[in-house]
């Protein structure tokens, strides 16, 4: 058991490493100064007048 909750927050740490790379990745590509991106950032749910926190 210990080992499966172990196994399960490194996957946990994984995930979370990747949404905070993507995250950052779409703010560079669609800066929140751009109203222009506002839409494709609601697609990546981030906000649109503000860059992600993360």
């Amino acid at each position: 058991m210990i080992v499966a909750r172990a196994e399960f927050k490194t996957l946990l740490k994984g995930v979370s490493d990747k949404r905070v790379a993507i995250q950052l990745a779409a703010d560079a590509e669609w800066p929140h100064t751009r109203e222009e991106n506002y839409g494709v950032r609601k697609e990546f749910v981030l906000p649109a007048k503000q860059p992600a926190k993360v």
